[in-house]
Parts: C-alpha cells; structure tokens; sequence
C-alpha cells in the first residue's frame, strides 16, 4: 500500500514542540518555543485559536475541559478549554517548568522541573477558580 504524502502544516517556529489531543479526539492543542498554544480543531482547521503563555511553552496537559501549561515564566497556568481563557497560576518554580501532566481521572495535576528536583502536584478540587 502506497503512502499518500499530505501537505504539511505550520505549527509553530523552529524547536521543541508538543501536541495532545483532547478527550473526545475533535481538538488537538500545540505548544513551542515561541510562547504560544494553538488550538486545532480537527486536521483541516487553517486557523487555529492561539494562546500566548509566555516566552516559551515547554509542555502541556489537557483533561476535562482543562488546559495546563508549563512555562519559561516559571509557572504551571491553567485555562478553559476550547475557549483559552486564563483560569489561574497553579504553581510556580524557581526555574523553568519543563513538564505538566494530569492524573487519569483528572482531578490532580503533576509538574516538573528538570532543574529543580522536585515534583509539585496540585489537587484541582482545593483550587479556586
């Protein structure tokens, strides 16, 4: 069976990139090294929604109707999703978050630091919004 080469698309400028799809597979959501989210929705979207989360956005997590990023402005910040409102800092590093990530049934939230050794999760439930 052939393969069909598709054209491909622009995302985001040079670097490290990352990519999720939300829990219903409709929206998937970017991030890179120029600081902002992109929110697709579905392969043939032309104009994705976009968040601006800081200089650069190294990781993203996305569970429930949530979005949560980590950044070079050393926070873990969470936003609604699809619309990208911001909804709140969750926690915050003394260097760059490197790694967010969502526990199965998405009620916690871990982070990471690669320069920082340690871990800080945050319980959603105990959040303000």
């Amino acid at each position: 069976m052939p393969c069909e080469r598709k054209p491909m698309r622009y995302g985001h400028s040079e670097g490290h990139t990352e990519v999720c799809f939300d829990d219903s597979g409709k929206f998937f959501v970017t991030c890179g090294n120029d600081g902002d989210v992109r929110i697709w929705e579905g392969l043939d979207d032309d104009d994705p929604k976009f968040i601006t989360v800081g200089e650069k956005v190294y990781s993203l997590a996305l569970k429930n109707g949530k979005l949560v990023t980590a950044s070079s402005n050393n926070t873990v910040q969470m936003h609604t999703f699809p619309d990208g409102d911001p909804d709140g800092i969750l926690t915050r590093f003394t260097t760059n978050a490197t790694h967010v990530t969502f526990n199965s049934s998405g009620s916690r939230v871990a982070a990471g630091s690669r320069y920082e050794i340690q871990e800080k999760c945050s319980d959603l439930a105990s959040q303000q919004s």
